[in-house]
């Protein structure tokens, strides 16, 4: 019957291996109400490929539109941002000024006479054999040195600014101290200078006597310690200083009685770590040994007034 055969096809010997729509197909038959056609694999596989790209190129469109509104966002979010911090803060990076020593402590170091050298030192004419003396044989050659350095001190003596000046493993202060004629370096720190050489006083020739007023003063390093022995092993009566400088093969051991001004002045500054300071010291008891007797504390540091 006519009304069957839009269901023809069907059977395993069909044509068109069963693939059947109704629709206006070109070459489509007519059968009754309904306009039939048959796909054939070759056409049902060439629309399928299209849908994949129809669909492919939808989710494109999608994702650029996506893409697109998540940068736009994302700018509007920088704008603000960049709005809240404050315009000098913005991509600074500060580094640390770099350290430029004064020039009349290069001038110092640099100077190749003696008469040079005494344009730079705070009282030349008194320091002049001294500066001599120092030089020895080759007054005029100027100062080996690798680097200079501020020092950092905790409570710095106004007027004064002082630098380590560090050459082949020895490191000497150069105190930059304000005269009426300007800024000087103070020789005596940078020697440091004492009133009398360690080997002539611990040889019993430095007039150290045991009198604070005739003591001779070294310029030193000092901090506390507990070593008490010999004529200094009581401790409730001797507070103990170990006392170091360059110009010794060994520290010495230094003695100040307890209760003493001298005890309490250097218990008020001395520190774990190594202080400066003048002190005037007794004569030893022998040129070997290591202890010996605190007798004054003329000044902190190395830099008299």
């Amino acid at each position: 019957m006519a009304g069957n055969s839009s269901r023809r096809g069907t059977g395993a010997g069909a044509s068109g291996a069963g693939f059947r729509r109704t629709g206006t197909q070109p070459g489509a038959a007519r059968r009754g109400a309904f306009i039939v056609y048959t796909d054939t694999p070759d056409n049902m596989i060439a629309t399928v490929f299209r849908l994949r790209w129809k669909l492919a190129l939808v989710a494109t469109v999608f994702l650029i539109i996506g893409v697109a509104i998540y940068l736009m966002q994302l700018g509007t979010d920088n704008a603000i941002d960049a709005e809240l911090i404050p315009k000098d803060n913005v991509n600074e990076t500060k580094e640390a000024a770099k350290f430029v020593p004064p020039a009349i402590v290069v001038d110092f170091l640099r100077a190749s006479s003696l008469a040079e050298k005494l344009r730079f030192v705070r009282d030349p004419s008194a320091m002049a054999n001294h500066i001599a003396s120092f030089y020895g044989d080759n007054p005029n050659r100027p100062e080996r040195y690798n680097t200079i350095a501020p020092v950092n001190d905790v409570n710095p003596a106004p007027g004064i600014e002082k630098f380590y000046v560090t050459s082949d493993g020895d490191q000497r202060i150069a105190a930059v101290v304000d005269t009426p004629d300007g800024k000087k370096i103070d020789w005596p720190a940078y020697a440091r200078l004492n009133d009398v050489d360690w080997d002539t006083f611990r040889n019993g020739n430095g007039n150290g006597n045991g009198k604070a007023s005739r003591s001779p003063a070294f310029r030193v390093q000092i901090t506390e310690l507990d070593y008490y022995s010999g004529e200094f092993s009581d401790p409730h009566k001797y507070k103990c200083f170990q006392i170091s400088s360059p110009e010794l093969y060994r520290d010495l051991f230094g003695y100040a009685e307890r209760g003493s001004a001298t005890e309490q002045e250097l218990s008020a500054f001395s520190a774990p770590v190594k202080q400066r300071c003048i002190l005037q010291l007794a004569t030893p008891a022998s040129p070997d040994a290591l202890q010996i007797k605190i007798m004054e504390l003329v000044t902190q540091d190395w830099v008299l007034p």
